[in-house]
């Protein structure tokens, strides 16, 4: 199934979340990101828009406790006043990126997911309470496969990752972008159970004017070959 990041504005929610196969939807608060979306901004798009059966993931960057916890704190009391509460916030995940501080994520009671830091070990991802799935980046595949250590990295995907991927229950996540030409032995030795686009400029017509009919194709292209 497919995530698409970058969501800024209301004609970009409905459009998307009316594509088949789209199946997660991501809003961007990291301020210097060009998708940034204010936070009093996604409480209204939320409250108009939100399907419970639509994931909703909520990328930070490193900001401040009491900015990620307004957040949560307005989206935990729309969702429990007008939905199933319980339902309802099992379609909302945080997500962060940059430095890995999981003590610090799962201060927010709170499923989330991480981006891969290969630098980390295993035992610090164990470590987490609330941590739900696992974001890969193919920018970093493509750099191990083109440095021959590609196998190097699968082996210790299927000897350390993988188990633990399983015995925690998570999503594996492949951000890519919408013209990358993905290896044949990525797609044949890891399944990934959601495919992960941002919008950017490859799929505008001009800024902030989104190409739905190219989105589509290209989302189309991608299912074909690894979903």
């Amino acid at each position: 199934m497919i995530k698409i990041d970058g969501i800024y504005d209301e004609k970009v929610w409905k459009a998307l979340g009316d594509i088949d196969g789209v199946t997660a939807l991501g809003v961007d608060f990291w301020p210097k990101s060009f998708n940034f979306l204010q936070g009093h901004r996604f409480q209204e798009l939320l409250q108009q828009y939100f399907k419970e059966d639509v994931s909703y993931l909520l990328h930070f960057r490193e900001e401040k406790d009491f900015v990620i916890q307004k957040i949560v704190d307005d989206t935990q009391m729309f969702l429990g006043k007008h939905y199933d509460g319980v339902t309802a916030l099992s379609r909302v995940f945080l997500e962060f990126s940059g430095t890995l501080n999981f003590s610090f994520f799962d201060s927010f009671e709170m499923g989330y997911f991480v981006h891969y830091d290969s630098d980390l070990d295993i035992s610090v991802y164990d470590s987490s309470r609330f941590v739900k799935g696992i974001i890969f980046s193919y920018e970093h595949f493509e750099m191990l496969h083109t440095r021959d250590r590609w196998s190097e990295f699968l082996a210790y995907y299927n000897k350390v990752l993988l188990p633990f991927i399983k015995q925690r229950r998570l999503k594996t996540v492949l951000k890519i972008d919408w013209n990358d030409n993905l290896f044949p032995s990525l797609i044949d030795s890891i399944k990934f159970d959601l495919l992960n686009f941002e919008i950017n400029p490859k799929v505008e017509v001009s800024y902030r004017q989104l190409d739905i009919a190219l989105v589509k194709k290209t989302i189309e292209l991608f299912k074909k070959e690894v979903v």
